[in-house]
Protein backbone atom coordinates (compact mmCIF):
# COMPACT_ATOMS: atom_id res chain seq x y z
CA UNK A 1 0.00 0.00 0.00
CA UNK A 2 1.06 3.37 -1.01
CA UNK A 3 -0.40 5.94 1.51
CA UNK A 4 1.20 8.80 0.55
CA UNK A 5 3.54 11.13 -2.56
CA UNK A 6 5.25 14.18 -2.76
CA UNK A 7 7.21 15.97 -6.02
CA UNK A 8 10.73 16.09 -4.50
CA UNK A 9 13.89 14.58 -4.75
CA UNK A 10 14.77 13.09 -7.90
CA UNK A 11 11.22 13.64 -9.10
CA UNK A 12 8.68 11.88 -6.64
CA UNK A 13 9.17 10.25 -3.50
CA UNK A 14 6.20 7.86 -2.67
CA UNK A 15 5.71 6.16 1.12
CA UNK A 16 3.54 3.34 2.56
CA UNK A 17 3.81 -0.19 3.87
CA UNK A 18 4.78 -3.65 2.54
CA UNK A 19 2.68 -7.00 4.74
CA UNK A 20 4.12 -10.11 4.55
CA UNK A 21 3.60 -13.49 6.70
CA UNK A 22 6.94 -12.70 8.61
CA UNK A 23 6.39 -9.12 10.17
CA UNK A 24 3.60 -6.98 10.99
CA UNK A 25 5.09 -4.76 8.10
CA UNK A 26 7.52 -3.32 6.50
CA UNK A 27 7.96 0.52 5.86
CA UNK A 28 9.13 1.43 2.23
CA UNK A 29 9.66 4.11 0.06
CA UNK A 30 10.12 4.83 -3.91
CA UNK A 31 11.62 7.22 -6.14
CA UNK A 32 11.06 8.33 -9.19
CA UNK A 33 12.32 10.78 -12.28
CA UNK A 34 9.43 10.66 -13.80
CA UNK A 35 6.09 8.86 -12.28
CA UNK A 36 5.87 5.99 -14.67
CA UNK A 37 9.12 4.03 -13.86
CA UNK A 38 10.08 3.95 -9.94
CA UNK A 39 13.02 1.89 -7.79
CA UNK A 40 12.40 1.25 -3.85
CA UNK A 41 15.10 2.12 -1.74
CA UNK A 42 16.81 -0.45 -0.59
CA UNK A 43 15.35 -2.64 2.66
CA UNK A 44 17.29 -1.81 5.57
CA UNK A 45 15.95 -3.53 8.99
CA UNK A 46 16.87 -1.08 11.39
CA UNK A 47 15.10 1.51 9.06
CA UNK A 48 12.08 -0.22 7.92
CA UNK A 49 11.29 -3.20 10.13
CA UNK A 50 7.66 -3.34 11.74
CA UNK A 51 6.91 -0.13 10.45
CA UNK A 52 4.59 1.58 8.44
CA UNK A 53 5.17 4.96 7.02
CA UNK A 54 1.61 7.15 6.24
CA UNK A 55 2.83 10.75 5.20
CA UNK A 56 5.64 12.32 3.57
CA UNK A 57 6.66 16.52 3.22
CA UNK A 58 9.69 18.72 2.55
CA UNK A 59 11.79 20.41 5.41
CA UNK A 60 14.37 19.30 7.44
CA UNK A 61 17.48 17.80 6.30
CA UNK A 62 15.50 17.74 3.05
CA UNK A 63 12.70 15.10 3.38
CA UNK A 64 10.89 14.20 6.80
CA UNK A 65 8.30 11.07 6.24
CA UNK A 66 6.12 9.71 9.28
CA UNK A 67 4.47 6.81 10.48
CA UNK A 68 4.40 4.18 13.35
CA UNK A 69 6.85 1.09 14.57
CA UNK A 70 5.34 -2.21 15.79
CA UNK A 71 6.51 -3.32 19.38
CA UNK A 72 7.89 -6.34 18.49
CA UNK A 73 7.22 -8.23 21.97
CA UNK A 74 3.06 -6.64 22.01
CA UNK A 75 1.07 -9.39 21.05
CA UNK A 76 -1.84 -6.80 20.83
CA UNK A 77 -0.32 -4.48 18.14
CA UNK A 78 0.90 -1.96 20.60
CA UNK A 79 2.65 0.88 18.32
CA UNK A 80 5.15 4.09 18.94
CA UNK A 81 5.10 7.10 16.76
CA UNK A 82 8.43 7.26 13.78
CA UNK A 83 10.00 9.72 11.87
CA UNK A 84 12.19 9.28 9.15
CA UNK A 85 14.68 11.90 7.34
CA UNK A 86 16.58 12.43 4.04
CA UNK A 87 18.98 14.65 2.36
CA UNK A 88 18.11 13.33 -1.32
CA UNK A 89 14.85 10.72 -1.04
CA UNK A 90 17.19 7.86 -1.88
CA UNK A 91 19.06 7.74 1.14
CA UNK A 92 17.10 7.63 4.34
CA UNK A 93 17.44 6.94 8.17
CA UNK A 94 14.99 6.61 10.85
CA UNK A 95 15.27 9.09 13.55
CA UNK A 96 16.16 6.86 16.94
CA UNK A 97 13.20 6.42 19.38
CA UNK A 98 12.89 8.10 22.06
CA UNK A 99 9.89 6.81 24.46
CA UNK A 100 9.05 9.95 26.25
CA UNK A 101 8.49 11.63 23.14
CA UNK A 102 7.24 8.94 20.59
CA UNK A 103 5.70 6.47 22.82
CA UNK A 104 3.89 5.28 26.18
CA UNK A 105 1.04 2.56 26.22
CA UNK A 106 -1.33 1.95 23.82
CA UNK A 107 -0.24 3.03 20.62
CA UNK A 108 0.66 6.32 19.30
CA UNK A 109 1.09 7.05 15.50
CA UNK A 110 2.42 9.54 13.40
CA UNK A 111 -0.53 10.21 10.44
CA UNK A 112 0.69 13.24 8.50
CA UNK A 113 3.60 16.05 8.46
CA UNK A 114 3.38 19.37 7.58
CA UNK A 115 6.24 22.23 7.43
CA UNK A 116 5.37 24.76 9.51
CA UNK A 117 5.72 26.26 13.31
CA UNK A 118 9.11 25.70 14.53
CA UNK A 119 9.69 23.62 11.48
CA UNK A 120 7.85 20.77 11.30
CA UNK A 121 4.16 19.90 13.48
CA UNK A 122 3.69 15.94 12.62
CA UNK A 123 -0.04 15.15 13.85
CA UNK A 124 -1.91 11.85 14.68
CA UNK A 125 -3.44 9.96 17.70
CA UNK A 126 -2.42 8.89 21.20
CA UNK A 127 -4.72 5.72 21.55
CA UNK A 128 -5.52 4.12 24.85
CA UNK A 129 -3.96 0.31 25.46
CA UNK A 130 -7.85 -1.28 25.37
CA UNK A 131 -8.20 0.45 21.91
CA UNK A 132 -11.55 2.12 22.84
CA UNK A 133 -10.69 5.76 23.42
CA UNK A 134 -7.85 7.98 22.33
CA UNK A 135 -6.42 11.95 22.19
CA UNK A 136 -5.46 13.77 19.34
CA UNK A 137 -1.82 14.58 19.49
CA UNK A 138 1.03 16.61 18.00
CA UNK A 139 4.92 17.00 17.95
CA UNK A 140 7.18 19.54 16.61
CA UNK A 141 10.53 19.75 15.02
CA UNK A 142 13.04 22.27 14.27
CA UNK A 143 15.06 20.37 12.01
CA UNK A 144 13.09 16.38 11.34
CA UNK A 145 15.38 15.19 14.10
CA UNK A 146 15.06 16.61 17.07
CA UNK A 147 10.84 15.97 18.19
CA UNK A 148 9.04 17.04 21.18
CA UNK A 149 5.79 16.64 21.76
CA UNK A 150 2.76 19.15 22.48
CA UNK A 151 1.70 18.94 26.01
CA UNK A 152 -1.88 17.27 26.06
CA UNK A 153 -4.54 19.36 27.33
CA UNK A 154 -8.03 17.48 27.32
CA UNK A 155 -9.99 20.03 26.83
CA UNK A 156 -8.02 20.46 23.42
CA UNK A 157 -7.34 16.95 22.41
CA UNK A 158 -8.90 14.47 24.32
CA UNK A 159 -13.03 13.63 25.58
CA UNK A 160 -15.10 10.86 24.97
CA UNK A 161 -14.33 8.13 22.67
CA UNK A 162 -11.87 8.85 19.55
CA UNK A 163 -9.96 12.28 18.62
CA UNK A 164 -7.51 11.75 16.08
CA UNK A 165 -5.99 14.00 13.91
CA UNK A 166 -5.58 12.67 10.58
CA UNK A 167 -3.99 15.74 8.37
CA UNK A 168 -2.32 19.16 8.99
CA UNK A 169 -1.64 21.97 6.51
CA UNK A 170 -0.53 25.82 6.80
CA UNK A 171 -1.38 29.20 4.59
CA UNK A 172 1.98 30.13 5.96
CA UNK A 173 -0.26 32.03 8.75
CA UNK A 174 -2.20 29.60 10.60
CA UNK A 175 -1.93 25.66 11.10
CA UNK A 176 -4.73 23.50 10.35
CA UNK A 177 -4.85 19.87 11.44
CA UNK A 178 -8.25 18.04 10.59
CA UNK A 179 -9.56 14.36 11.97
CA UNK A 180 -12.31 12.60 13.58
CA UNK A 181 -14.62 12.63 16.63
CA UNK A 182 -15.92 9.59 17.34
CA UNK A 183 -16.01 5.91 17.13
CA UNK A 184 -13.21 3.70 16.07
CA UNK A 185 -14.83 2.62 12.83
CA UNK A 186 -16.59 5.84 12.50
CA UNK A 187 -20.22 3.96 12.71
CA UNK A 188 -22.42 2.16 15.03
CA UNK A 189 -23.69 5.78 16.73
CA UNK A 190 -24.82 8.90 16.58
CA UNK A 191 -23.15 12.72 17.13
CA UNK A 192 -19.73 11.73 15.49
CA UNK A 193 -18.53 14.71 13.60
CA UNK A 194 -15.19 15.77 11.48
CA UNK A 195 -13.13 17.32 13.91
CA UNK A 196 -11.09 20.80 13.22
CA UNK A 197 -8.03 22.47 15.24
CA UNK A 198 -6.16 25.33 14.45
CA UNK A 199 -2.81 27.04 15.93
CA UNK A 200 -0.71 29.88 15.15
CA UNK A 201 2.61 28.16 15.73
CA UNK A 202 2.37 24.68 16.50
CA UNK A 203 2.49 24.73 20.23
CA UNK A 204 -0.49 26.28 20.84
CA UNK A 205 -3.86 24.96 19.63
CA UNK A 206 -7.26 25.47 19.74
CA UNK A 207 -10.20 23.18 19.09
CA UNK A 208 -12.51 24.68 16.42
CA UNK A 209 -16.26 24.89 17.85
CA UNK A 210 -19.17 21.83 16.93
CA UNK A 211 -21.20 23.56 13.61
CA UNK A 212 -23.32 21.78 11.53
CA UNK A 213 -20.85 21.76 8.62
CA UNK A 214 -18.88 19.30 10.73
CA UNK A 215 -21.75 16.66 10.73
CA UNK A 216 -23.68 14.50 8.22
CA UNK A 217 -26.68 16.55 8.15
CA UNK A 218 -28.45 13.83 8.48
CA UNK A 219 -31.02 12.29 11.27
CA UNK A 220 -30.52 8.21 12.36
CA UNK A 221 -29.58 5.95 14.34
CA UNK A 222 -25.84 6.25 13.51
CA UNK A 223 -23.73 9.39 11.89
CA UNK A 224 -20.55 10.30 11.33
CA UNK A 225 -18.21 12.78 9.41
CA UNK A 226 -14.34 12.11 9.37
CA UNK A 227 -12.12 15.04 7.48
CA UNK A 228 -9.33 12.84 6.33
CA UNK A 229 -7.34 15.34 4.31
CA UNK A 230 -6.62 19.19 4.77
CA UNK A 231 -4.86 21.63 2.18
CA UNK A 232 -4.33 25.06 1.96
CA UNK A 233 -6.70 26.23 -0.87
CA UNK A 234 -9.67 26.84 -2.42
CA UNK A 235 -11.21 30.01 -0.59
CA UNK A 236 -8.60 29.49 2.31
CA UNK A 237 -8.91 26.02 3.46
CA UNK A 238 -9.86 22.65 1.80
CA UNK A 239 -10.91 19.31 3.66
CA UNK A 240 -11.69 16.08 2.31
CA UNK A 241 -13.22 12.99 3.66
CA UNK A 242 -16.11 10.79 3.86
CA UNK A 243 -19.90 11.04 5.71
CA UNK A 244 -22.32 8.13 6.84
CA UNK A 245 -25.16 7.72 8.56
CA UNK A 246 -27.72 4.52 9.48
CA UNK A 247 -31.18 4.68 9.26
CA UNK A 248 -32.88 1.04 8.17
CA UNK A 249 -29.15 0.55 6.59
CA UNK A 250 -25.97 2.25 6.59
CA UNK A 251 -24.49 4.81 3.67
CA UNK A 252 -21.12 6.56 3.47
CA UNK A 253 -20.27 8.68 0.79
CA UNK A 254 -17.17 11.43 -0.34
CA UNK A 255 -17.42 14.35 1.38
CA UNK A 256 -15.79 17.91 1.28
CA UNK A 257 -15.80 21.04 3.05
CA UNK A 258 -14.20 24.44 2.82
CA UNK A 259 -13.38 27.12 4.91
CA UNK A 260 -11.61 30.81 4.55
CA UNK A 261 -10.73 31.05 7.96
CA UNK A 262 -9.81 28.05 9.29
CA UNK A 263 -12.83 28.09 11.85
CA UNK A 264 -16.04 28.13 9.90
CA UNK A 265 -16.54 25.65 7.66
CA UNK A 266 -19.26 25.21 4.91
CA UNK A 267 -19.72 21.21 3.64
CA UNK A 268 -19.83 21.39 -0.33
CA UNK A 269 -22.19 19.49 -2.54
CA UNK A 270 -20.36 16.35 -3.62
CA UNK A 271 -21.83 13.87 -6.74
CA UNK A 272 -22.18 10.32 -5.54
CA UNK A 273 -20.40 7.78 -6.60
CA UNK A 274 -22.96 5.83 -8.73
CA UNK A 275 -23.20 2.53 -8.92
CA UNK A 276 -20.98 1.90 -6.12
CA UNK A 277 -22.87 1.35 -2.78
CA UNK A 278 -20.38 3.25 -0.47
CA UNK A 279 -17.12 5.59 -1.03
CA UNK A 280 -14.39 7.63 0.47
CA UNK A 281 -12.57 10.16 -0.07
CA UNK A 282 -8.50 10.02 1.39
CA UNK A 283 -6.84 12.78 -0.64
CA UNK A 284 -6.59 15.80 -2.14
CA UNK A 285 -4.69 18.60 -4.09
CA UNK A 286 -5.29 21.99 -5.83
CA UNK A 287 -3.73 22.15 -9.45
CA UNK A 288 -3.98 25.80 -11.59
CA UNK A 289 -7.82 26.52 -9.41
CA UNK A 290 -8.52 22.42 -9.92
CA UNK A 291 -9.21 20.88 -7.53
CA UNK A 292 -8.64 16.92 -7.58
CA UNK A 293 -9.85 14.49 -4.75
CA UNK A 294 -8.98 10.50 -4.34
CA UNK A 295 -10.74 7.72 -3.12
CA UNK A 296 -12.04 4.16 -3.20
CA UNK A 297 -15.64 2.78 -3.76
CA UNK A 298 -16.25 -0.16 -1.52
CA UNK A 299 -19.30 -3.28 -2.08
CA UNK A 300 -22.03 -4.19 1.41
CA UNK A 301 -19.93 -6.86 2.08
CA UNK A 302 -16.39 -4.78 2.73
CA UNK A 303 -14.97 -5.65 -0.78
CA UNK A 304 -12.60 -2.31 -1.68
CA UNK A 305 -12.84 -0.99 -5.24
CA UNK A 306 -12.67 0.61 -7.70
CA UNK A 307 -10.73 3.66 -7.04
CA UNK A 308 -12.89 7.35 -7.12
CA UNK A 309 -11.70 10.57 -8.32
CA UNK A 310 -14.19 13.66 -8.29
CA UNK A 311 -12.93 17.15 -9.71
CA UNK A 312 -13.73 20.78 -8.26
CA UNK A 313 -13.68 23.77 -10.29
CA UNK A 314 -15.03 26.39 -7.98
CA UNK A 315 -13.31 26.57 -5.25
CA UNK A 316 -14.36 23.50 -3.86
CA UNK A 317 -17.88 24.15 -3.52
CA UNK A 318 -19.39 21.64 -6.07
CA UNK A 319 -17.52 18.07 -6.75
CA UNK A 320 -18.10 16.21 -9.69
CA UNK A 321 -17.37 12.56 -10.15
CA UNK A 322 -14.79 12.02 -13.05
CA UNK A 323 -15.94 9.09 -15.84
CA UNK A 324 -15.09 5.57 -14.40
CA UNK A 325 -12.93 3.32 -16.08
CA UNK A 326 -12.26 -0.36 -15.11
CA UNK A 327 -8.93 -0.58 -16.88
CA UNK A 328 -7.58 2.32 -15.05
CA UNK A 329 -9.62 2.44 -11.95
CA UNK A 330 -10.35 -1.20 -11.32
CA UNK A 331 -13.17 -3.08 -9.80
CA UNK A 332 -14.48 -5.26 -6.66
CA UNK A 333 -11.94 -7.91 -7.25
CA UNK A 334 -9.48 -10.15 -5.47
CA UNK A 335 -8.32 -7.57 -3.20
CA UNK A 336 -8.56 -3.52 -2.54
CA UNK A 337 -8.29 -0.91 -5.54
CA UNK A 338 -7.95 2.71 -3.83
CA UNK A 339 -6.09 6.29 -4.42
CA UNK A 340 -4.61 7.28 -1.73
CA UNK A 341 -2.99 10.65 -2.05
CA UNK A 342 -2.53 12.62 -5.15
CA UNK A 343 0.10 15.39 -6.11
CA UNK A 344 1.34 17.80 -8.81
CA UNK A 345 4.03 16.78 -10.52
CA UNK A 346 4.46 19.54 -13.77
CA UNK A 347 1.67 19.48 -15.83
CA UNK A 348 0.21 16.12 -14.47
CA UNK A 349 -1.33 14.65 -11.37
CA UNK A 350 0.26 11.33 -9.59
CA UNK A 351 -1.84 9.53 -7.43
CA UNK A 352 -1.12 6.61 -5.41
CA UNK A 353 -2.34 3.96 -3.51
CA UNK A 354 -3.13 0.20 -3.97
CA UNK A 355 -4.37 -2.30 -7.06
CA UNK A 356 -5.39 -5.62 -5.11
CA UNK A 357 -2.35 -6.43 -3.37
CA UNK A 358 0.05 -4.76 -5.28
CA UNK A 359 1.12 -1.03 -4.59
CA UNK A 360 -0.02 1.39 -7.48
CA UNK A 361 -0.07 4.48 -9.18
CA UNK A 362 -1.77 6.69 -11.71
CA UNK A 363 -0.70 9.29 -13.85
CA UNK A 364 -3.50 12.16 -14.71
CA UNK A 365 -3.76 15.59 -16.31
CA UNK A 366 -6.56 18.09 -15.97
CA UNK A 367 -8.79 19.11 -19.51
CA UNK A 368 -9.47 22.22 -20.40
Amino acid sequence: LVSDVVAAGPGLIAVGEIRSEEEMSVGAIWYSADGRTWSRVAHDDQAFSNTAILAIAEGGPGLVAVGYAFNEDDPNGETAAAVWVSEDGVSWARVPHDEEVFGGPGMQDMKDVAAGGPGLVAVGWDNTPQGRDSAAAVWTSPDGITWQRVPHVESVFGGPRMQVMSSVATDGTLLVAAGHDGLWSGSGGSDQPAAVWTSPDGLTWSRVPPQESLTSGQDGNGDWAWMQEVIAGGPGFVGFGRIGFCRTGCDETGAAWTSADGVTWERSEVEEARGIPYSFGYGVVESDDVLIGVGRGSDPFGGSGPAVVWASADGGETWTRQPHSGTQFGKVAEGPVMMMNVTKFGSQLVAVGQWEFNAAVWIGTIED
